[in-house]
């Protein structure tokens, strides 16, 4: 009973968009993304300005209708914070590659349990060290990828903007290409192939 054989297919980025860019990379981290504080651990955001890391910070604000905490405040007018608004795929694409590091600061909760961020090959596909909080959909090792819980996050971040280099980037980048759409149509056609044959 049941199929013989299932496809997993997860998501997917525009990771071309991402990876044709050339700006000038800073020492910097970004993050990218529905600045939700149902979802965004703004704590760990704070932390990191607080170090003295810089930051970039991109996306939409209360759009899930929730409104403005103090921390997330906080760290949008911190002065290492640079906040960009929410910004078109396009424009996206022009910030990613000048920051070094992509982060996922979620928080872990029933929301963020079934929750697989598409920012991961996004931020790969620009060459970025991903530093991501321990999601259970991100369980599985992926090259550029680094995993922190809330006492580690800062020290991962530093290590992973002071390791940053292109050789890395290069491998980040080849990490995104099996995620890309223009890759899921190929399997979609090898699959359609497969069944018609």
């Amino acid at each position: 009973m049941g199929a013989p054989e299932v496809n997993l297919w997860e998501n997917v980025a525009q990771v071309e968009i991402f990876s044709d860019v050339e700006v000038p990379r800073k020492k910097r981290a970004v993050f990218a993304g529905n600045l939700s504080p149902h979802k965004v651990d703004f704590s760990l955001l704070e932390e990191l300005l607080d170090s003295g890391i810089e930051l970039v910070v991109a996306g939409p604000r209360g759009i899930d209708g929730s409104t403005e905490l103090d921390g997330m405040r906080r760290v949008l007018d911190h002065p290492r914070c640079e906040y960009v608004g929410n910004l078109s795929i396009p424009e996206l694409a022009r910030v990613l590659p000048s920051c070094m590091v992509g982060l996922i600061p979620y928080q872990i909760n029933d929301y963020t349990n079934g929750v697989f961020p598409m920012k991961v090959y996004e931020y790969l596909a620009a060459g970025l060290t991903v530093v991501t909080t321990p999601l259970p959909s991100l369980d599985q090792p992926i090259n550029g990828l680094r995993i922190a819980d809330a006492n580690t996050f800062v020290d991962e971040v530093e290590s992973a903007l002071t390791g940053w280099d292109e050789y890395q980037s290069e491998a980040s980048r080849k990490e995104a290409v099996g995620h890309s759409w223009t890759d899921r149509v190929r399997s979609a056609n090898a699959l359609i192939d497969g069944c018609a044959g």
